[in-house]
This record gives structure tokens, C-alpha cells and sequence, in this order.
């Protein structure tokens, strides 16, 4: 059960910070968005 969670979580953390990545205004604020959704990413294929 507890892997699930994980996954639904690691999930949405990785959509959130695509979207986040994509509306983000400044390229330091992009580039921590698009780490934080390939290290999700991988976590969730992991």
C-alpha cells in the first residue's frame, strides 16, 4: 500500500514541477523546476 502512495506522490510532485518549469519567469527558477521533475521522474521509474 505504502508504494502507492509513494508513487501517486512522486508523480505529482513531477507534474507540478513541470508545470512549474514551464510557467516559471526567470532561468534559475525554470532550471530548479526541471531538476526537481527529472529527479521525481527517475525516483518514480526507480
Amino acid at each position: 500500500m505504502w508504494d502507492y502512495v509513494k508513487l501517486i506522490l512522486l508523480g505529482l510532485v513531477a507534474l507540478v514541477a513541470a508545470i512549474a518549469a514551464d510557467w516559471g519567469h526567470d532561468l534559475a527558477y525554470k532550471l530548479h523546476a526541471a531538476l526537481i521533475m527529472l529527479i521525481a521522474a527517475g525516483m518514480f521509474i526507480w
